[in-house]
Parts: C-alpha cells; sequence; structure tokens
C-alpha cells in the first residue's frame, strides 16, 4: 500500500459557495476533496466578514439554510460557515473588533437572522477570552460553572444566552440556533433537563440536524457519566428522529464521533455500537456521498468489527488513496490490507488499541 492523503492547496474564490483546489507547484489542479470543500467554505467566509460584504454572506448563508446543502462528506454547509467565525479568531480577544463589524452586519440587514446567530458566536468567544484570561492567571478554566468562573467571563457568557433566547421568534428556523445555545449553555453549567429541553426543541423543528444532535450528546453524555446504554438509547432516538432524511447516517457520524472523543475507536469493546446498522448506514451514506472519507471510515470500521469481507471491499474502493485523518498511520491500513487480502491474524485488538493512544494524543 501507498499511504497518501489527498490535499494540495485550496485556491478560495471570493465568491459564495465556489471552490477548488491547485497544486502548490502549478501544476494541473486536483479533483476536490472533502476537506478541500471545508477549507474553501471556511476560507472564502472568513475573507468575505473581512472585506464588509454582507450581501454575500447573506446569500451565502441562504444557500446553505435548510439542510439540503453539504459537501462531499455529507458535512452540513452551514455549520461549516457558522463555524467559520469560531475558527476565524478561536476564543475571541476582550476587545473583539469583530463585533463592530456584525453591529454593521444587523444595522444593513436587521432581519438577517445570519447576522444574530454570529453575534451570538462573538459573544460566546469573548467570554471565553475571560475564561483564557483568568485560565492563564490561575483563577479558573474556561468550562468553569457559574458559581466559581471569574465575573467577566459569567457576565459575557450570560450576555450571550440573553441575547441569542431575545431573538427566539428570528433565530428558531435556523439550524445552528439551538446548537449554539446549547453550546452557551453548557458553558455557564447547564443542568441535564435544560440540555435535553433545547435538543428536543430544536429536533422539533430540525429533525434531520446533525450538528444539534452532536453538540446535545457530547454535553449529554459526559453528564451520564458515559453510560453505554443511556448513550445508545440517544443515539438510536436521534437515528430513527431522522430517518425520514437521513437513513441511519446519524447512527453512523454520531458512534464515530464518540469514539474519537471518548471511546478511542473501541466501537465494539466499550460501547453497545451494533456493526449491522453501522454497515448498513455506511452503505447508505456512501451512496449519498461517495467520497473517499467516507469509503476510508467505511474501511475503518468493517476492520475493527472483524468484517474481512467489507474491509476487503472497500480497501480496493480506497485504493492508493487512503485519508490521513481517518487512519492515522499507515501501518494500520496495510495492516488491514494484509488482513482482509488473505494474510494471518486479526487486527481488531491491536488496532483498536493503537487508535486509544492516537485518541489520547488529540
Amino acid at each position: 500500500m501507498i499511504y497518501r492523503n489527498i490535499r494540495g492547496c485550496v485556491l478560495v474564490a471570493i465568491i459564495a459557495g465556489s471552490f477548488g483546489s491547485q497544486s502548490c507547484a502549478g501544476s494541473q489542479a486536483a479533483p476536490p476533496d472533502a476537506w478541500a470543500q471545508h477549507q474553501a467554505i471556511s476560507q472564502t467566509t472568513q475573507v468575505l466578514f473581512r472585506a464588509g460584504d454582507f450581501a454575500t454572506l447573506e446569500k451565502q448563508a441562504a444557500d446553505y439554510r435548510g439542510g439540503s446543502a453539504r459537501t462531499l462528506s455529507g458535512y452540513a454547509s452551514l455549520d461549516l460557515f457558522y463555524n467559520s467565525f469560531d475558527a476565524y479568531s478561536p476564543y475571541g480577544d476582550i476587545d473583539d473588533p469583530r463585533i463592530g463589524s456584525v453591529k454593521r452586519w444587523i444595522a444593513a440587514y436587521p432581519r438577517s437572522a445570519t447576522a444574530l446567530i454570529v453575534m451570538g458566536i462573538l459573544l460566546k468567544d469573548q467570554a471565553l477570552a475571560f475564561g483564557r484570561l483568568a485560565h492563564t492567571s490561575g483563577l479558573a478554566g474556561t468550562n468553569a460553572l457559574m458559581g466559581t468562573a471569574p465575573e467577566k467571563f459569567v457576565s459575557r457568557l450570560l450576555d450571550a444566552e440573553r441575547f441569542l433566547k431575545s431573538h427566539e421568534k428570528q433565530l428558531r428556523d435556523d439550524p445552528y440556533y439551538y446548537r449554539l445555545l446549547i453550546d452557551v449553555a453548557s458553558l455557564r453549567g447547564a443542568t441535564e433537563q435544560e440540555i435535553m429541553g433545547l435538543f428536543l426543541a430544536g429536533q422539533n423543528r430540525t429533525p434531520a440536524n446533525y450538528g444539534l444532535a452532536y453538540q446535545a450528546l457530547i454535553q449529554l453524555a459526559d453528564k451520564w457519566n458515559y453510560d453505554k446504554s443511556r448513550i445508545d438509547a440517544f443515539i438510536r432516538e436521534a437515528t430513527d428522529a431522522s430517518q425520514p432524511q437521513e437513513g441511519d447516517s446519524f447512527y453512523v457520524n454520531l458512534y464515530w464521533w464518540m469514539s474519537v472523543t471518548h471511546y478511542k475507536w473501541k466501537l465494539f469493546e466499550e460501547v453497545s455500537a451494533d456493526w449491522p446498522r453501522l454497515k448498513r448506514g455506511m452503505a447508505d451514506m456512501l451512496k449519498r456521498y461517495p467520497g473517499p472519507y467516507n469509503a476510508n471510515r467505511y474501511a475503518l470500521m468493517a476492520c475493527l468489527a472483524g468484517d474481512r469481507q467489507t474491509t476487503r471491499s472497500m480497501l480496493d474502493q480506497v485504493g492508493l488513496s487512503p485519508d490521513a485523518d481517518v487512519w492515522q498511520a499507515r501501518q494500520y491500513i496495510d495492516q488491514c490490507w494484509t488482513w482482509s487480502h488473505g494474510g494471518t491474524g486479526q487486527p481488531l485488538g491491536v488496532l483498536a488499541e493503537f487508535m486509544g493512544e492516537i485518541g489520547d494524543q488529540l
């Protein structure tokens, strides 16, 4: 096997929604992959915002809103759009100049849900800037509860929450609204009941909203002490609610990211993941989003599950273009390749152990 991760340089056009990839050396352009697409959305959004091109940002968000705009991997383009404002300046600055820009945006488009949500994101970032400052001073971490957090951290966090809730009627149909509210509420120590209430309110409006389900699950799982039966019940219920639009993709993605963030890839050792359902969900996702990222994920999960036939089929499809973000190291895709193509041994235990070590470093 040749270990190669398709990337290349992203050429971002300052036109909403456009993207492409181009080699750094100026050779013939490579076909776009999911990573290039994600980077293009993020970079284009940041450039437009710096330029004060609010009209194009409004059009970009309108094109993405509703959940139908997806990248090659199946990721919601609207989530990438809003995440760009977090990535633009992580944790914000105490005197964040972006807030003045968003005020001008709101003045130009007073009925804009997009501008109001971006303001909520920046107010949250400003609170985190105070939390980071306090953490550096040894006072508290950015995840401190209200009772122990620095005064300005709490004040700005509550400002963000009040701001978002005061515009609920205008914002509640935007798929990102309840996800952002869960994020802000969790930072100030919201209860399990509060988080679940926000999730259900959002799910009622946008049942096929993966970002909302993910944000709720990572907060609730911690409160449940990662009880696998409660996590499995949440994932199954969220999948069932989204099934008419998304099939079993929620089941795949929620378990995948729970493994990345907590279970260290031990999908079939420490959690109640059902391989037949995961397999069905991955097959469906590949039909909808047949890019290399999902093919690589399917191959890895099949290898961890000990499904030799599926592993071989998917690795044959991956060919010479394995995704480094999925596999992390050449030796592990090689191990799955050798085993699935008739070699001896079972890679499940060693591979899961390695992925656990990788997860500890992330």
